[in-house]
């Protein structure tokens, strides 16, 4: 294995591997843009908008509802008037440039820039290996996660760099598409950002009524009302969360696991039910679990409160089990939305080469075989949906991609940053 590594960077390092690599990303857009996806619904809800309709309330494809704001639909109309494969491929390669940016961002605060070309590159690709079934995922279905993800990095990249306006605007619209970068409000408050959480809460006002130079005003108000009225999290269907198989948020989780009858349309004639709790019951419990997600972040905040983590490598820390949360505590999260784990990965990933592959680094051997071990577990439960497909049924009855993510939690608690400065003082 290491000398197939070797002889990959080898032709990389000699430009051998850049027309293949190419040629592959290329085959991967021109296959995947033949599949519709979720990009379709956006559209579809889109077209509607400037209709004068309810996207809020109407089912695309039968069975699906429009989740994001109304400045999403608003700013994709003009791509209303393209066939929906260029849109496709316009999409997907904008998924490429942020992912891009993602893994940009990840190099630097892991201080991947002051390595060679080799390690960097070994650290990205052993990483995106990781979650490739998760980004491939979103790729297919033209989702908008990776774009979240992006918004919520650029903006925090901006802060530690001591900007102010810029990555306010970034939060307020990924606020304003997707909802759940509002976790990253508190965090930041925490840290003693409060002119960048004000600025992001007035900006996020001004982002919330833009469409209505659009659309009237009275008929915007009305849309933000309807949008809360389908994703409040107290309504009864995300109490139990089951409305589809492939959900995977601790709602789900807990619902599968502690209630016998979901009266889940897809679910497989397998018990996975532990006991048997009422409605009211689980409503209390799930709040409980969520409460426990939040004050666990204690054990990966590496600074006081109002005070700056002291390294680039700290911040990331923290923010891995920030994204790792989002998809958790909120109901409704597909396998797509897991891809926040990535900034979880990258550091785990240079934290066994920086503790166990670094030379000059010497461990007993049994550490390093449960890191693998740890490790290669996460890999089968994050891509066991791209590996195994023919029982992917099993995985979402059973909910294995949930234990991967908690997996990943508990082997990030176990790798604090400290381990990695001790390791190279050494």
């Amino acid at each position: 294995m290491k000398n197939l590594f070797k002889s990959l960077w080898v032709n990389f390092e000699n430009g051998k591997l850049k027309i293949p690599l190419f040629v592959f990303w290329l085959i991967l857009v021109l296959f995947d843009s033949n599949a519709k996806g979720d990009f379709e619904i956006f559209i579809e809800a889109s077209k509607d908008l400037f209709d004068s309709k309810n996207i809020y309330t109407t089912f695309y494809n039968q069975y699906f509802h429009y989740y994001y704001s109304v400045l999403f639909a608003v700013i994709i109309y003009p791509l209303t008037f393209l066939p929906f494969y260029c849109v496709k491929v316009i999409w997907m390669v904008c998924n490429y440039i942020f992912t891009y940016r993602i893994l940009k961002n990840g190099a630097l605060f892991l201080s991947l820039k002051d390595e060679n070309n080799k390690t960097k590159f070994t650290v990205l690709f052993v990483s995106f290996l990781l979650v490739f079934a998760l980004w491939h995922r979103n790729i297919a279905l033209a989702q908008v996660t990776i774009f979240v993800l992006f918004l919520m990095l650029e903006s925090f990249t901006l802060i530690v760099k001591n900007h102010v306006l810029l990555p306010a605007l970034l939060l307020a619209f990924g606020i304003d598409f997707k909802i759940m970068p509002i976790v990253c409000l508190p965090y930041l408050l925490y840290r003693g950002y409060n002119k960048v959480v004000f600025t992001s809460l007035i900006l996020l006002l001004v982002v919330l009524l833009l469409p209505s130079i659009f659309i009237a005003l009275d008929f915007n108000l009305f849309l933000l009302h309807e949008r809360w009225n389908l994703v409040n999290p107290n309504n009864t269907e995300h109490v139990l969360d089951v409305a589809e198989r492939s959900f995977h948020s601790i709602t789900t989780f807990l619902s599968v696991l502690l209630v016998e009858n979901t009266n889940e349309v897809y679910a497989l004639k397998l018990k996975r039910n532990l006991m048997d709790i009422s409605q009211e019951e689980l409503r209390g419990l799930i709040l409980f679990v969520r409460l426990l997600f939040v004050l666990l972040s204690f054990v990966f905040l590496r600074a006081k409160i109002f005070k700056t983590p002291p390294t680039k490598l700290d911040w990331w820390y923290e923010w891995s089990y920030i994204f790792i949360v989002i998809p958790l505590i909120f109901p409704h999260q597909q396998h797509y939305a897991f891809y926040m784990v990535l900034p979880a990965i990258l550091y785990l990933v240079n934290f066994g080469r920086i503790n166990y592959f670094k030379e000059k680094v010497t461990l007993k051997h049994r550490e390093k075989y449960i890191y693998l071990a740890g490790m290669f577990l996460v890999f089968l439960l994050l891509n066991s949906h791209f590996l195994l497909g023919a029982l992917r049924e099993y995985y979402d009855h059973y909910k294995t991609l949930t234990y991967g993510v908690f997996l990943v939690i508990t082997i990030l608690a176990l790798c604090p940053p400290s381990r990695i400065k001790c390791a190279l003082e050494n």
